[in-house]
């Protein structure tokens, strides 16, 4: 399983090569073993945390995930809008 079970995803957007993920995390192991999981999976080139909120409600974390892929990766976009 690529996502653990403590991660909902809000938001998950693609762009050119990058995706963009907002979720909520209530598990900072979690959070962590997903960030290896994305920095090892081989298309990517980066993985970076753009925010972190505490959600006071609530016991979760609100993180904001950008992933950066290869250049090479683009080739599937023009087969995929069709």
């Amino acid at each position: 399983k690529f996502t653990p079970s403590t991660i909902t995803f809000n938001a998950f957007v693609t762009e050119n090569n990058k995706i963009t993920i907002d979720s909520s995390v209530k598990s900072i192991s979690s959070l962590s073993s997903f960030i290896n999981l994305l920095r090892d999976y081989p298309q990517t080139s980066s993985v970076s945390i753009d925010r972190i909120d505490n959600q006071s409600l609530t016991t979760s974390v609100n993180v904001l995930i950008i992933v950066k892929l290869k250049e090479d990766n683009q080739k599937w976009k023009k087969y995929s809008k069709t």
